[in-house]
């Protein structure tokens, strides 16, 4: 099914099945910090321990097999069991082949999942490029102000103390830096959030697509 994703032509297609082959294990990743030799006194050194500490990671793998017999193998801590329904819905911009899993729902609980790294890069930086246009302005404004408005000392042969104008310029621009950062990681989270509303909107909206994975 060929929809559109804040202005992107989209491709959506998936398996709906029987959950089989539930598999979950676990992994613990070990991490080391610290640890240092000190010198005490002449040939004498305590050693200070390094600190442990480690990571639980859950994993888990299943298949959603079809009515037809197709196949799709899903990783990922969702909450499944084998012989409930499911479906899984992948996708990607018109043009590339490969699609990645965006939506997965359990349809015997009804609980569902969406995954946001999924959606392709133009998605994440739909209008990115003029909210840093917007700063970079917002940048050189400022800068002439501080140029014009400053009112630099100088010194006793009537050099002028460039530091008092360039100190403040640098913290203008480091400060938009900043909040500029902070602004495009929020837009960046606005445009996934969006898209992936829309991607729900549109299957809620198309029981027959749905069915049509089962195929």
């Amino acid at each position: 099914m060929d929809i559109e994703v804040i202005g992107q032509k989209y491709w959506l297609y998936g398996i709906r099945g029987t959950v089989k082959d539930v598999q979950k294990w676990t992994s613990t990743s070990v991490q080391s910090s610290g640890g240092s030799l000190q010198r005490v006194a002449d040939g004498v050194y305590h050693m200070n321990a390094p600190q442990i500490s480690s990571t639980t990671n859950q994993h888990q793998e299943f298949w959603i097999v079809s009515a037809s017999g197709r196949e799709w193998k899903v990783a990922g801590n969702y909450d499944v069991r084998a012989g409930q329904t499911a479906f899984v819905i992948w996708g990607n911009i018109k043009g590339n082949n490969s699609g990645y899993n965006l939506v997965i729902k359990n349809d015997t609980t009804g609980s569902t999942w969406t995954n946001a790294d999924s959606l392709h890069g133009k998605i994440n930086r739909s209008g990115t490029g003029n909210l840093t246009f917007r700063y970079l302005i917002a940048m050189v404004i400022g800068v002439l102000f501080i140029t014009i408005t400053s009112h630099p000392r100088y010194y006793h042969d009537g050099a002028m103390y460039v530091g008092d104008i360039v100190v403040p310029c640098i913290m203008w621009i480091l400060f938009m830096m900043v909040i500029g950062f902070f602004h495009l990681v929020r837009k960046i989270r606005a445009n996934q959030k969006k898209a992936l509303s829309e991607i729900l909107n549109v299957i809620d909206k198309n029981p027959q697509f749905v069915k049509s994975l089962e195929a």
